[in-house]
């Protein structure tokens, strides 16, 4: 019992991470998109906005990698194309193993595994946009004398 326990902390601390990822790639979207929105009539943020408009796709590219964005319930995630994102991978795995009476089977421990470095690779992702996307816009809004993003403190912190 106690190695279930273990690991099904481990999972659950894995889709804590991941929400917190998408929760803060979210708020910089949101940001970028308000402050587009007050900028489109100024021909001097031409240039912020293009490059914003560049980072949207990204932002979204990897929002899809994690979980499904277009779900609003549950049977979407079966019924929508793109169907179980990572999120909704490791929460069915979360369930199998709190259901579970014993030890994690060998193939649950192989199947999230696969989760899990798939998790690292795309908050690996993140991070890179941090530091490099993000921050560039960030310069670029600067040496306009417009407002940057705020990006979240720990996104900040893990893309240093």
């Amino acid at each position: 019992m106690a190695e279930q326990l273990q690991f099904a902390l481990q999972v659950r601390d894995d889709i804590t991470r991941l929400s917190k990822t998408v929760e803060e790639l979210r708020s910089i979207r949101k940001q970028l998109q308000a402050r587009d929105e007050l900028l489109k009539d100024d021909a001097k943020a031409a240039e912020l906005l293009k490059k914003t408009k560049e980072l949207l796709p990204k932002l979204d590219a990897l929002e899809e990698k994690l979980h499904n964005p277009k779900a609003k319930v549950a049977y979407d995630v079966l019924a929508q194309k793109g169907g179980a994102k990572l999120y909704s991978q490791l929460v069915w795995l979360y369930g199998l193993i709190t259901d579970a009476d014993g030890a994690p089977t060998q193939g649950i421990k192989e199947v999230y595994q696969e989760q899990s470095l798939l998790l690292k690779k795309h908050e690996l992702e993140w991070k890179l946009l941090v530091a490099d996307d993000v921050a560039k816009l960030n310069d670029l809004a600067k040496k306009l004398d417009y407002p940057g993003v705020i990006v979240p403190a720990s996104a900040e912190k893990a893309g240093k």
